[in-house]
């Protein structure tokens, strides 16, 4: 139950917080983050070594010395995504067209070094089913993401309200 009335609410909170932002930014900054998410989720899922399954699934789970590795692994992982991702980003600027990209995807695809850095105690709060602390734990970011999105978007019409919104729901 727990889970799905934060899926829900979760969802309705992303209908609400894209309706207001498409009256605050122009079409083209929504492309251009598609484009940038893409690219993210591409090298996420490449990339996924299977730290969360690890955790959830090990009867060693909740071991300090388990969790400070996967931890470390997550660190790691991350900052190799970020290499890559930069390393990348010409080449997707220019098979796109996009000069934008240059300077939004190195920025946007910082999440995955801030993903790295997330505690593994969310990984065993999921582990020991404790929904109610990790649904408000996630909702919580993701309405914080919200507000920083609308407040730069309201003052600057920009994509960085989506850039800088990503980064803060990490």
């Amino acid at each position: 139950f727990v889970s799905v009335v934060g899926q829900g609410a979760s969802q309705a909170l992303r209908l609400a917080g894209n309706l207001l932002l498409a009256r605050l930014l122009f079409p083209e900054a929504f492309g251009l983050m598609a484009i940038v998410y893409l690219v993210i989720f591409a090298l996420e899922q490449v990339s996924n070594i299977g730290i969360g399954a690890a955790v959830m699934r090990f009867e060693r789970g909740e071991e300090p010395q388990f969790l400070d590795t996967a931890w470390t692994m997550q660190i790691v992982r991350g900052l190799g995504l970020w290499a890559v991702a930069l390393a990348l980003t010409p080449a997707v600027a220019d098979f796109y067209r996009l000069p934008e990209l240059m300077q939004i995807l190195p920025v946007a695809s910082f999440v995955a070094v801030l993903f790295g850095f997330t505690s593994t105690k969310l990984l065993v709060l999921n582990r020991r089913l404790e929904l109610v602390r990790l649904v408000s734990i996630e909702f919580t970011g993701q309405c914080v993401a919200l507000v920083v999105m609308l407040a730069i978007a309201y003052t600057h019409r920009s994509v960085w309200a989506l850039v800088l919104g990503g980064l803060a729901n990490q």
